[in-house]
C-alpha cells in the first residue's frame, strides 16, 4: 500500500539495524556490500555482519567469515 521509496527503505533499516535488529543489521551490511540504494563499502559491510554476528545471527556468522577468508573490508 506504500510508493516505493528506497530512501525511506534504506533509512528505516538503518534505523532497525541501530537499534539492535539483527537481521536488519545483516541486511543493512549486504546492502553496504552490494552497493544496493548505498555506495559500496567493503568496511561498513563488515562491521554490520560483525555486529550482528556477535548477536548470534547465523547468516551474518557465514557472511563475517566469507569477508575474513576474502579481505573484504577487513585484514584477510
Amino acid at each position: 500500500g506504500l510508493k516505493k521509496d528506497e530512501k525511506q527503505g534504506v533509512e528505516w533499516l538503518a534505523k532497525a539495524a541501530e537499534g539492535g535488529h539483527l537481521r536488519a543489521q545483516y541486511v543493512y551490511g549486504s546492502l553496504f556490500e552490494d552497493g544496493l540504494s548505498v555506495a559500496k563499502d567493503q568496511a561498513k559491510a563488515a562491521s554490520w555482519f560483525e555486529k550482528a554476528a556477535n548477536g548470534g545471527f547465523p547468516m551474518a556468522q557465514h557472511a563475517l567469515a566469507v569477508a575474513y577468508e576474502l579481505g573484504q573490508g577487513v585484514k584477510k
